[in-house]
């Protein structure tokens, strides 16, 4: 690569980041998600931060690198609708978990992430192999977080029917099965999906009330 390709570059950067911004906007770390019981083995969540920032780093870097190693306008189209697509397969994800409180059909859309981005690896190996060696780590964590996902679902089967800002105060009447708080799942507020923050400061756990 020469100087002259480094401004596609800045270019891919901010798209990429752009992408984390708009699915850390949709990550709601409140009440809800606080009193979710969280499998034992879950990273700790200075980790998630760290992993989400190098991920979107490297998809930058894996659509820049290809976009120059392709040399066909049908292969470069094809790139940027793949790319397309997982983007908002990963920012749905944090729409269905975070907003929706639907850890199940999280689940099930994290299967088609998953795809998207063995798509992508399939799809660039023809003409820029590292591109697609640089989303084997997003595919990897992916793979970690479908687990998690469905780790914390089986600890949660009724979330979804949570109500947190109706419930009665935990402190003065605590429930017998109340889930306990434990810290975040998802990466921070610069990545989608999947973003982690310090669960020290947060609210009692409310009592879990079927709507």
């Amino acid at each position: 690569m020469t100087p002259r390709h480094w401004p596609s570059l800045f270019v891919a950067i901010a798209i990429s980041f752009g992408v984390a911004g708009l699915g850390g906007a949709l990550t709601d770390l409140g009440p809800w998600y606080q009193q979710l019981v969280k499998p034992d083995w879950k990273p700790p969540d200075a980790a998630f931060g760290v992993i989400w920032s190098t991920i979107f780093t490297l998809c930058a870097f894996s659509a820049w690198w290809a976009w120059h190693a392709s040399g066909h306008a049908r292969q470069r189209r094809n790139m940027l609708a793949l790319f397309a697509a997982n983007a908002a397969l990963n920012v749905l994800w944090s729409l269905i978990y975070f907003q929706g409180h639907q850890l199940g059909w999280a689940l099930v859309e994290l299967v088609f992430l998953w795809l998207s981005i063995a798509a992508l690896m399939v799809h660039l190996h023809r003409y820029a192999r590292a591109s697609a060696w640089m989303l084997l780590p997003y595919l990897v964590w992916v793979s970690a977080a479908g687990v998690l996902n469905w780790d914390t679902w089986q600890l949660n089967p009724q979330a979804h029917a949570w109500q947190p800002q109706s419930a009665p105060n935990a402190a003065d009447n605590p429930p017998a099965s109340m889930p306990s708080a434990s810290s975040p799942l998802a990466p921070n507020s610069t990545a989608p999906s999947l973003a982690g923050s310090s669960a020290g400061d947060a609210p009692t756990a409310p009592n879990a009330a079927p709507r």
